[in-house]
């Protein structure tokens, strides 16, 4: 399975993004809900498309990614992001 596809299988209704895909444990605090892991849900699918040329990991993985950035806005300040694991 692409890995787009097991991010797309893996993610909770809530659009949360976990950094283990899939979830077998939930780890809470920046373990489960890191934007340096989830974001992979967006540039993944971008990066098979510059790669290859091909669209539909872009056009499978759209609505996930629309869910992904609402998510995260919800957890911004500004627009700006103050969780996960940073720079570890």
């Amino acid at each position: 399975m692409p890995a787009s596809a097991v991010l797309i299988e893996a993610r909770p209704d809530s659009g949360l993004i976990p950094d283990i895909a899939p979830e077998f444990v939930p780890f809470e605090g920046g373990f489960r809900d890191s934007p340096e892991w989830g974001s992979a849900c967006i540039i993944l699918p971008w990066l098979i498309y510059r790669w290859y040329g091909d669209r539909n990991a872009v056009e499978r993985a759209y609505p996930m990614m629309k869910r992904y950035v609402a998510y995260l806005e919800t957890k911004s300040d500004g627009h700006i992001l103050k969780h996960g694991l940073g720079d570890w």
